[in-house]
């Protein structure tokens, strides 16, 4: 078995599988052929008859329903959006002015704080100042014993 023999082996297959591409192509061109044939005959047997007639008369108007109950909903939806917001505003009115609560009992506890600091200083500057005062007159008590001694 020689290269020539397996080319032109693998060279009978690819021609092989082409053709039955081909050939798959023409059956589905003779298929859709077929259809389009049978279709206009019917359309053609179609269009004298009344009922037909009145159906693509009234058709067109079908679509004027159909695109109200669009619109209608639409407008539902819009609506339900409205509401949606109208509630977002509210909640976000409600939570501004909370917000604006805490933030005065908030400036009024810093305040509160800062006063009680201050007051914590001074009470600890006094404090200091009669330590100062109670050490002195303890020097001045001993001071006065040790002269009492003499």
């Amino acid at each position: 078995a020689g290269v020539s023999t397996q080319s032109t082996g693998f060279q009978t297959l690819a021609r092989g599988w082409l053709a039955r591409k081909q050939f798959r192509k023409l059956l589905d061109l003779r298929v859709a052929c077929i259809v389009a044939q049978r279709n206009t005959r019917q359309y053609f047997i179609l269009r004298k008859w009344q009922w037909w007639r009145l159906f693509t008369r009234v058709k067109p108007l079908l679509s004027v329903t159909r695109q109200e109950e669009e619109f209608k909903d639409k407008e539902r939806e819009m609506a339900k959006v409205k509401a949606a917001v109208d509630e977002t505003k509210a909640e976000n009115a409600e939570l501004q002015s909370k917000m604006e609560t805490l933030n005065s009992e908030h400036a009024k506890i810093k305040d509160s704080l800062e006063k009680e600091q201050q007051a914590a200083i001074e009470a600890e500057e006094q404090c200091t100042k009669l330590e100062g005062m109670k050490q002195k007159l303890e020097d001045e008590v001993a001071a006065l014993m040790e002269q009492i001694d003499e």
